[in-house]
């Protein structure tokens, strides 16, 4: 009897040891927000860190990187491995993400811009990464919800009821850091759809940079203007004052007295 438990002993604390136990990221402490789903993607293989040994989560991340992440996320090593097409000429086979781009390209998850490079070294939007997920995990994405203007936003309405963007993230051109990264990649790999999320009117509204008012450059030229063209003796004198400046004299002869005042008796 005591043999037998001694042997179950020993079997157990080998099991034990044979465990790989995954160590966390120094720069990521307990109480960070997106630890759960770093935690995740390490223990995943997705990403591993830098090496010395930090996770760096408020890093911005590269086009080439982004697309490293998700193809390690959707797809098996032999299949990048082997993937031996580099259609960019800005990628080529030395690359260190030439394979992972190679096979996104492949899967239609990537496609690339007009002029046809890549820009493996660009950092990545939100918008951008919208669509590299919603292609990647074969999301029902709504094209006619796009526009000139609103590209991506059958894209990101695709992360929104999937309940995959985090608060943090606030505008669809907002570049990407590698927490955030994590936290979309954890949600949407395991479902979950219960957390808070940010929807494409918050984002968008936040993008979209007013149009100022255009602003008029005043006439220095003869006749153009009088006293009467003026509501104020203070817009009479301010553009007496930039008129004087360009040309050298009262060109709209509203100093009538020479004082220096522009249209006094009028007002």
């Amino acid at each position: 009897m005591k043999i037998s438990k001694v042997i179950i002993l020993q079997a157990v604390l080998v099991l034990l040891i044979a465990i790989p136990v995954l160590a966390g990221f120094p720069d990521v402490p307990e109480n960070h927000e997106y630890k759960t789903a770093i935690e995740f993607v390490q223990g995943e293989g997705i990403v591993n860190g830098y090496g010395d040994g930090t996770y760096r989560p408020a890093n911005t991340i590269t086009r080439a990187e982004f697309t490293k992440i998700i193809v390690n996320s959707r797809y098996p090593k032999e299949e990048i491995d082997t993937c031996g097409d580099f259609p960019f000429p800005d990628v080529d086979e030395a690359n260190a993400f030439a394979n992972f781009i190679c096979l996104a390209y492949e899967k239609g998850v990537v496609s690339g811009y007009t002029d046809g490079t890549y820009r493996p070294n660009e950092t990545i939007s939100f918008g951008a990464i919208s669509k590299i997920i919603a292609n990647a995990f074969s999301m029902d994405s709504d094209l006619g919800l796009q526009t000139e203007d609103h590209k991506f936003k059958p894209f990101v309405v695709s992360l929104q009821e999937k309940a995959a963007i985090p608060l943090t993230i606030e505008t669809i051109d907002s570049l990407i850091n590698r927490g955030e990264m994590a936290e979309i990649v954890y949600r949407i790999m395991n479902n979950i759809t219960d957390k808070e999320t940010k929807i494409y009117e918050n984002l968008i509204s936040q993008s979209v940079t007013p149009t100022p008012e255009p602003t008029t450059v005043p006439e220095c030229s003869t006749d153009t203007y009088n006293c009467s063209s003026f509501t104020s003796q203070i817009a009479a004198q301010e553009l007496f004052e930039f008129c004087f400046i360009q040309t050298g004299i009262d060109i709209h002869r509203l100093d009538g007295d020479n004082n220096g005042i522009a249209c006094e008796s009028q007002f």
